[in-house]
């Protein structure tokens, strides 16, 4: 043994062992061999073995496989691989030690797993069911962060899509869903699942909040880059029923697919449609600013009441208020609401709006040139 060799050895063997290496070793190894034997033993994913070891193809020369992996076993062996990828990342603490030497090997077996095709193509649609920490670790370490999702603006057409919003409690009747033939299957399935938010709240109750964007065709969609088919979110921008300055804003994601940035892709996709100002010769940039400001400032949010018996409401209502407040909006009182929308307000309701509006709403009435008393 060579000089550099014997020190390197030294290293290694002076380096600590990860915490809880040694306990979860069996456990997490035995899942893993219940995975290689599924492989070996289950033809329909031959083509599936061979995206994950192309040593089969390329050292022992077994033909490619002619036919497609059976896209359900796949997929319901990737959650497997992706959960037993969240477990070791939690016992070995690989967010800490992925690069320590004993990890080596897991390391390595991840990145053969997030390499295959197949894998790729669904950890978009399947990455939403596992830990924040997780996720982000596999996309940065594992090589998985350059699969995006695509947010789409809907043509601006007479043939776009008319969103029947009112019609809001259709859509959790499945028949009734199948039989209408104006809307897309993507956004049958999307708005039957909106439909379930508020499952004890009348649909006249609900009207006022989802009324104005009926009909809208200020519509933006996420969904999985692959296919517009899988669509996860939508989000829409309205006129307000009794005041032609403000916007009504709407964001909304499927819940299987919340907390992995969709929503956020969304409203950012929004504001920069609806803030965009057109290039013009005459037009300053302070009178382009200006412009900027009034749109931002005519965004308003207005939710629906979350039931305060509801378990978990304070988490959500707490989650609703970051995810706007993200982008500069703040939730006001009733009656900041009922004078900014000009209409009776629910003191259960949300209504969020960006600053500069809200302080224009405290401003005394000018007639005459002077403030009013």
């Amino acid at each position: 043994m060579g000089r550099n060799e014997f020190f390197e050895a030294l290293r290694s063997y002076w380096t600590p062992l990860p915490p809880g290496i040694q306990a979860s070793f069996l456990a997490e190894t035995r899942a893993f061999v219940a995975i290689e034997n599924r492989l070996r033993e289950d033809d329909s994913l031959a083509g599936y073995d061979q995206q994950i070891y192309p040593e089969l193809i390329t050292l022992l020369k077994i033909p490619p496989c002619k036919h497609p992996p059976a896209a359900r076993e796949v997929l319901h062996l990737c959650n497997n691989q992706i959960q037993l990828m969240e477990n070791v990342f939690l016992a070995l603490r690989l967010a800490d030690y992925h690069a320590h030497s004993l990890n080596r090997g897991w390391m390595n077996l991840f990145r053969r797993w997030t390499g295959a095709s197949m894998m790729r193509l669904l950890w978009p649609s399947l990455k939403s069911m596992y830990s924040k920490d997780f996720v982000k670790f596999a996309e940065y370490q594992l090589n998985l962060s350059g699969i995006k999702p695509v947010v789409s603006e809907e043509p601006k057409t007479p043939q776009s899509l008319s969103l029947p919003l009112s019609d809001l409690f259709e859509w959790r009747d499945v028949e009734a869903v199948a039989k209408r033939q104006d809307v897309p299957p993507p956004f049958k399935s999307l708005f039957r699942e909106l439909g379930y938010e508020w499952p004890h709240v009348p649909h006249e109750d609900l009207a006022p909040y989802f009324k104005p964007f009926s009909g809208s065709q200020d519509v933006w969609t996420v969904s999985h880059p692959d296919s517009e088919a899988e669509m996860w979110g939508i989000a829409m921008v309205a006129s307000h029923p009794s005041d032609a300055t403000l916007k009504r804003l709407m964001v909304w994601v499927r819940p299987a697919y919340r907390g992995v940035g969709l929503g956020l892709k969304l409203l950012e996709a929004v504001l920069e449609a609806v803030l965009r100002v057109e290039d013009s010769e005459t037009k300053t940039d302070t009178g382009k600013q200006k412009d900027v400001n009034e749109k931002k400032k005519g965004l308003v949010v207005v939710l629906p009441p979350l039931r305060r018996d509801k378990p978990g409401y304070a988490d959500e209502m707490a989650g609703w208020l970051r995810f706007y407040g993200r982008k500069g909006f703040v939730r006001t009182t009733q009656k900041d609401a009922e004078r900014i929308l000009s209409t009776p307000f629910d003191p259960a309701a949300f209504c969020l709006v960006m600053p500069e509006l809200l302080e224009q709403a405290h401003k005394p009435a000018v007639q005459g040139g002077a403030s009013s008393p």
